[in-house]
């Protein structure tokens, strides 16, 4: 049977050197198939297209995973791919789902706020 996975982040965008979380989930065509030890390698790819980290990834009885890769403080700001692969001897075979993450510089939003009544009124609410 043909297996499906999709992948996701927590946020989507991130900041070199920060730990990004990916969750996945994989599932078999015929529903009463389990994914619980299937060999599966997980590949983490930067905006150069170089492979920086491959892992094997085990789903647990309900087909979840979670994979976490920190990127380096030099790491290329762009978009970063995540694939998951069945395995065969070892290395990836079948690409069965992936999801993309941003890394790049920003700012996080620092907005002040100043708010005054125009005038006090004595009687009643404001």
């Amino acid at each position: 049977g043909q297996l499906s996975g999709y992948l996701f982040s927590d946020r989507g965008i991130y900041r070199p050197g920060d730990l990004f979380h990916i969750g996945m989930i994989v599932r078999a065509n015929s529903w009463t198939r389990s994914v619980a030890g299937m060999p599966l390698i997980a590949e983490v790819v930067d905006p150069r297209g170089t492979t920086v980290a491959q892992q094997a990834v085990s789903m647990d009885a309900a087909g979840f995973a979670e994979l976490d890769h920190t990127t380096a403080e030099t790491s290329p700001t762009g978009n970063w791919t995540v694939n998951l692969y069945i395995a065969k001897d070892g290395k990836p075979y079948s690409q069965i789902g992936s999801t993309t993450v941003q890394v790049k510089e920003f700012q996080p939003d620092r907005m002040k706020v100043s708010a005054k009544l125009s005038t006090a009124v004595a009687e009643g609410w404001v």
